[in-house]
């Protein structure tokens, strides 16, 4: 948990991780340290007699769910453009899979997930502070945690201008400041569980301090969603809310093209939204393959040259939206699949524990970018706070059937 942050790891570079002849971090094979540590995880828990036990009665109560995904990933893999690459993210499905299910077994309390995520956030804001006043990164101190060579004038680095002058935005182990502004912006509501008044607001005030400093505005503006929210004290039915975010997931490309003179930025969005569109109508049921959008971005790039944005013609990111990335690469087979599935377990819940909180925040901020699907680090904190908030609901189910 501690390493949760990480992005330390080893990369392997197979013919179909090059775009173009470049190589490209979302497509290569990647070994992280969080990954060996999962691994020990699930050996050490099949020693124990009692983990086999328990493993083997939760496989059997949901085998037909496991077949049925199982049976999806095969027909998925042998439909997509490149069966390697969708091989190798059904793997790491399968990987986070196994993770989902030791943390809804274990006995974890939302309050000690937060201890522990309290002190990687003291580690990830020393480096963002170095980060932001050195301009550049430290890589000597964090090499571990994964922390990559930058410096402001970096090519493609991320900055932002202030009175005039362009500064870094800080990174810390992450690939993008996005990134850690959603991250930072999903633990708050875990960290306010704490006890100790002192961690709980020292370690709040840093993670909003990185969600602020990090230049993100789709984390800005969930933040602002969820404080209202919050202190507004309005009943939200999370069901009603997770389908009214996936509908208007599907008119973010009409946003970006009213808007694409404002930023660059905006424009290409609006280019990989129109990709997703073209990519789901050429492969409407299982779409391109899990992992595929970027294999496939540059084919669509040629064939609707006309109408992509110029300026932003060459740029080779998944979708910016994770129900469009989903309903890309999965098809609607895929999106529908897991639309009934959160549906019908958010259904008579509202909006106001932590973790529901903090899942409404992916979903919010999953409108504007990709990294919950594709980032090792906000993958694990998705798998965490969806597996820990499903036990919630369950628990509360339980007890107002007694």
């Amino acid at each position: 948990m501690f390493f949760l942050p990480s992005q330390f790891g080893y990369h392997m570079w197979p013919q179909w991780s090059y775009v173009r002849g470049v190589r490209i971090d979302y497509l290569s094979p990647t070994i992280y340290l969080t990954d060996i540590l999962i691994l020990v995880l699930l050996l050490v828990s099949l020693l124990d007699i009692d983990y086999r036990k328990d493993y083997l009665s939760f496989f059997k109560k949901y085998k037909f769910y496991f077949l049925f995904i199982f049976i999806f990933s095969i027909i998925n893999v042998a439909f997509s453009a490149n069966a390697y690459l969708a091989l190798y993210k059904w793997l790491t499905f399968y990987k986070f899979i196994y993770l989902g299910i030791y943390v809804f077994l274990e006995d974890i309390s939302t309050k000690e997930i937060a201890y522990v995520l309290s002190l990687s956030l003291f580690v990830i804001f020393f480096s963002f502070t170095l980060q932001l006043l050195a301009q550049k990164s430290e890589t000597r101190l964090f090499y571990f945690w994964g922390e990559r060579r930058f410096f402001v004038n970096t090519p493609s680095i991320a900055r932002f201008a202030f009175l005039g002058k362009e500064y870094l935005r800080p990174y810390a182990f992450f690939p993008h400041p996005n990134a850690l502004a959603g991250f930072s912006l999903v633990a708050i509501p875990l960290l306010s569980t704490i006890h100790q008044k002192v961690l709980k607001y020292l370690s709040i005030f840093m993670a909003s301090i990185m969600v602020l400093l990090s230049i993100s505005q789709a984390a800005w503006i969930s933040g602002i969603v969820i404080f209202s929210l919050f202190f507004s004290k309005i009943k939200v039915r999370l069901n009603f809310a997770f389908f009214f975010i996936l509908l208007f997931s599907f008119l973010t490309p009409l946003f970006f093209y009213y808007f694409t003179n404002i930023n660059p930025s905006i424009g290409r969005r609006y280019n990989l939204s129109l990709v997703s569109i073209y990519m789901v109508k050429d492969n409407p049921f299982f779409g391109v393959g899990l992992g595929n959008f970027i294999y496939e971005i540059f084919s669509y790039y040629q064939r609707f040259h006309s109408l992509i944005i110029a300026e932003a013609r060459y740029w080779i990111q998944p979708v910016h939206n994770i129900f469009l990335l989903l309903l890309s690469e999965t098809g609607f087979v895929g999106l529908i699949l897991v639309f009934v599935f959160i549906y019908k377990k958010l259904r008579k819940n509202f909006l106001g524990t932590p973790l529901s909180y903090s899942f409404f925040g992916i979903l919010l901020t999953g409108l504007a970018d990709h990294y919950w699907l594709t980032l090792q680090q906000t993958q694990l904190m998705l798998t965490l706070v969806f597996t820990m908030f499903l036990k919630e609901m369950l628990l509360a189910k339980k007890i107002k059937s007694l």
